[in-house]
This record gives C-alpha cells, structure tokens and sequence, in this order.
C-alpha cells in the first residue's frame, strides 16, 4: 500500500478525534490481550502526558502519547527526561515512517523542553525499532498482558 497523501502530526482537539485516538490505542495495544476499552487510557500519566495523531487524508492512522517528568539527578537536584509511553500505527499503514515521524516529533518536543534523556518500555517485539532510532536497552521490563515481555530503554539526548 502507498500512502496518498501527506503524513499529518497534531493533538487531538475534537470529541471525535479523542474518541478516534483511543480507538486506534485500544485496537492497537489492548484489544489483541483481552483488555477491556478504556485501558488505553487508565494509565496515571494519562492526565499530564502529550497526545498526537498521525493523519493520512483527515484519517487517523497512528497515535503517540508520553509524558515529561523529573528525577533526582543524584546531588541534590532534578534534572528533566520525557517517558515515552504509547505509538500505535493502524497495520495498513505501517512501514510508511509514521510511527517515525511520531518518534522524532517526541525526540524534538523533549529537546525543546530541556530533557536530558528519553525512556520507555516498549514491548520485546518493537524494540528493533528504537534501537534503529538510537535507544538502548538498560534491563528487563514488566511482563503484562498475560507474558507479553517488555524492555526499559534509554536515548540520551546531551
């Protein structure tokens, strides 16, 4: 399949494209194990985490969402890094570089906010991807999703 038209990245604004987020979310990420709808979104940096779409022709095809927080930095301080949280591409448009172009606005956005590094926990079989993207694996992350295994990784962004 080829995309016609242009890949599209905002938030979503209107009750539909809400309601248009979560599905793909629920469809992509939940349904396949067992989970019940309003599980994408029970997470408790739902609230305070960055939500975009990714629009091919006015549909929504894709869906990201993560969060920035802070830490200690180990003498006393804080310092900033965005937790990376959720990508969801509709299957009849994946490898189209939308799940990418999810990814570098979210590198961009934690950059532009003074995030020292990204972090995530990305399912086993998606972490191919971000390695390509410049992360790395620092351990093993939760099983969930009746032993869907993940794994905690990191991009510096210094």
């Amino acid at each position: 399949m080829t995309i016609p038209g242009e890949i599209e990245l905002a938030e979503p604004k209107t009750e539909t494209e809400w309601e248009q987020y979560n599905a793909i979310r629920y469809e992509i990420l939940r349904k396949p194990h067992g989970l019940q709808r309003g599980s994408e979104s029970d997470h408790p940096l739902e609230e305070i985490s960055t939500h975009i779409v990714a629009k091919v022709d006015g549909r929504i095809v894709g869906a990201g969402c993560w969060a920035m927080l802070t830490r200690p930095d180990g003498k006393g301080g804080r310092y900033k890094y965005m937790r990376y949280r959720q990508i969801a591409v509709d299957p009849q448009y994946r490898n189209h570089g939308i799940a990418t172009k999810i990814t570098d606005l979210m590198e961009a956005m934690a950059r532009a906010r003074g995030a020292q590094e990204i972090t995530g926990s990305p399912r086993d079989d998606v972490v191919a991807y971000f390695r390509r993207k410049g992360y790395h694996a620092t351990g093993e992350g939760l099983t969930a999703f009746n032993g869907v295994k993940h794994t905690n990784i990191c991009k510096p962004l210094r």
